[in-house]
């Protein structure tokens, strides 16, 4: 329930007396803020009466889960009104919940999240108690880090419970529109890359089938983007080698006679922050080995999906993590601050 609505029912509360008487990828994130809105009441039964009014929005507590999708389900405690409530004899309590899709990617995202909560109120004799479908709407400004962000929101509110005081009871309806900024502090947690938008490492067919020796010595020993090349740089590495060039925004790869070559995942300005590089026909442990040469022992091991080891570096600047498939291997770059948005 709104924090200003004590002042809506502090204008009906009189008259309901007197017939008595005759609302990274990230982890989780936590945050506050403050704002300003209006409120209008009307009563539905009992009692007619209504009222409007505008009010400081206190700071609420704001706390977020993520999913791996980039979706949160949020919580909206109304922590700084519950205090004022407290300290000037009122009784205020309520939460909200809602869910906020991912919607981008970029340090600038939008923002949609439908919700739901309740709220009591009591001021001396009078008390109410509702319902409250919320949407809030507006932007979030995100730091490169994804370890903070600003959002600026508008949000609108529709109201519906009922008011005691003493013996009598009233219906009621309210609306309220307000303006909110909040400061959100964030954990992260780093996803291995998947390229889900790129189809998986198929094996190519040999050369009695018809693709010639020069394209599978491609295949088998590909070239690929380093980590910070542009998307034009890329385009131009897949194209020398015969490729099929695959752009998806910020996703981009490239194929050549249907098998993966590369795939990368762009920053905000289309640089590489992530790239995945297949190879027809490694081994495993000699990769490994080749990879060990330049970065050390691998710093962890573990099974992967397909069964295959998977081998992880991790270096102050970057990640590497090497995997095999029955056809080759793959091998996963990312920036070391950018991880978490891997692909």
């Amino acid at each position: 329930m709104n924090r200003w609505l004590i002042s809506a029912i502090a204008a009906v509360a009189p008259l309901v007396s007197g017939q008595a008487h005759a609302e990274e990828m990230r982890s989780f994130g936590v945050g506050t803020g403050g704002g300003y809105g209006w409120s209008a009441l009307t009563t539905t039964s009992g009692v007619p009466a209504s009222a409007t009014g505008a009010a400081p929005i206190y700071p609420p507590l704001e706390l977020q889960f993520f999913n791996d999708q980039g979706a949160s389900f949020d919580l909206s405690l109304p922590v700084g009104a519950i205090i004022d409530a407290a300290a000037n004899g009122y009784v205020d309590l309520g939460a909200t919940a809602f869910y906020t899709p991912q919607l981008a990617t970029a340090g600038v995202r939008g923002i949609v999240s439908p919700g739901l909560g309740f709220g009591y109120v009591s001021e001396g004799s009078a008390s109410a108690l509702a319902l409250d479908l919320s949407l809030r709407l507006g932007v979030e400004f995100l730091t490169e880090d994804r370890h903070l962000g600003l959002k600026l929101l508008a949000q609108p509110i529709l109201d519906a419970g009922a008011i005691w005081a003493g013996n009598t009871s009233s219906g009621f309806v309210g609306v309220s529109l307000g303006a909110v900024a909040i400061v959100s502090f964030y954990t992260t947690h780093t996803l291995e890359p998947k390229h889900a938008d790129v189809p998986p490492p198929v094996q190519a067919p040999p050369p009695d089938d018809g693709v010639d020796a020069a394209i599978l010595a491609i295949q088998k020993k590909p070239r690929f983007p380093e980590l910070g090349a542009t998307r034009a740089e890329a385009r131009a590495i897949c194209e020398r080698e015969r490729g099929s060039w695959i752009d998806r925004g910020e996703k981009v790869g490239c194929q050549i006679e249907h098998a993966n070559v590369f795939a990368c995942e762009l920053d905000e300005q289309s640089s590489a922050r992530a790239c995945t590089h297949w190879k027809l026909g490694a081994d495993l442990t000699d990769e490994r080995d080749t990879i060990a040469e330049t970065n050390g022992p691998p710093t962890s091991v573990a099974r992967g999906e397909r069964g295959f080891r998977e081998y992880t570096w991790k270096a102050p600047t970057k990640t590497i993590t090497l995997s095999g498939y029955p056809a080759g291997v793959s091998v996963t770059e990312s920036l070391a601050a950018e991880e978490d948005h891997a692909p």
